[in-house]
């Protein structure tokens, strides 16, 4: 009885898990973008365009690298995620794309924060 008990909380796991991965299908194609970009390009182009967001990544908790100060962060500057999957990987690609987003995210970021200092605003350095 216990074993029926534990495979059909696997099989729900596991199934849940599909459904999981398959809504984040769209998500994953979105990042695989991001290879095709290049981040101080598009940093350059947002400033020129007056547009001072920063980007965030997710996975256990939004972060928005290249950005020493989180909190300030979450405060102070505008952001916009480009990768709204948790932590929760469907498949190594999965894990390779976060990687992707979040290199992408601290280059560009980099730009946007050593634009905001020179301009005497908030950059959240530590």
């Amino acid at each position: 009885m216990g074993s029926r008990l534990a495979l059909a909380i696997i099989a729900g796991i596991v199934l849940a898990g599909c459904d999981r991965c398959a809504s984040w299908q769209a998500d994953v194609e979105n990042l695989r973008i991001l290879e095709q970009l290049d981040p101080t390009a598009m940093a350059k182009q947002a400033i020129a365009r007056g547009d001072l967001s920063v980007l965030a990544v997710t996975g256990a908790a939004q972060r928005v690298p290249g950005i020493p100060d989180q909190a300030c962060a979450e405060t102070r500057i505008r952001k916009r995620v480009i990768d709204p999957t948790p932590e929760a990987l469907c498949e190594p690609e999965h894990y390779r794309l976060k990687r992707v987003a979040a290199d992408y995210a601290e280059r560009y970021n980099t730009v946007i924060r050593d634009f905001r200092r020179s301009k005497g605003l908030p950059s959240c350095d530590v």
